[in-house]
């Protein structure tokens, strides 16, 4: 993924799929060093890692 749709994922009003390595997650934030903070929504542990190893489904 891209870090500009990664930041239009994260100010969307709607809900959107999105995995790292398989897991869902939930995007926190996006920093400009092509990182994102992400949340793992089955353990609900967060992490920073590359914002390119992150998927979007359904696209």
């Amino acid at each position: 993924m891209e870090s500009k749709r990664a930041v239009e994922i994260l100010h969307s009003p709607e809900t959107i799929y999105v995995t790292y390595q398989n897991m869902p997650v939930w995007i926190d934030a996006v920093n400009d060093n092509r990182q994102v903070k992400i949340r793992d929504l089955n353990s609900n542990n967060t992490m920073e890692v590359p914002v390119d190893e992150l998927t979007e489904v359904g696209t």
